[in-house]
């Protein structure tokens, strides 16, 4: 196992017995090294724009979590001004809005 993970450079595939995550990598390492610099170019550029995607996405998704957190909190302050106008008492508006 040594001798080969020490060659995997020079291998066309991963050998069947190596089926872990860890072994993946190392494969893809090696795949990776066999590069020309055109190649290597293209790759780095891939995975730069991947990286930007991703931090893109990350993003959109934390900024629609934090509107989505702000919009409930003011919809939650509108029902128990809601209730409170119609006479029930805070505690009782606190309950029935599961608060």
């Amino acid at each position: 196992m040594v001798q080969t993970t020490c060659h995997a450079h020079r291998l066309k595939g991963k050998p069947e017995q190596f089926g872990e995550e860890v072994f993946d990598k190392i494969f893809d390492i090696a795949r990776i090294s066999r590069f020309t610099l055109e190649e290597r170019l293209a790759y780095e550029a891939n995975m730069i724009n991947k990286r930007d995607q991703y931090a893109i996405r990350m993003t959109a998704i934390n900024e629609g979590k934090a509107e989505g957190r702000a919009e409930g909190r003011v919809e939650g302050m509108e029902n128990v001004f809601a209730l409170l106008e119609k006479g029930i008492s805070l505690v009782e508006a606190k309950r029935i809005l599961g608060l």
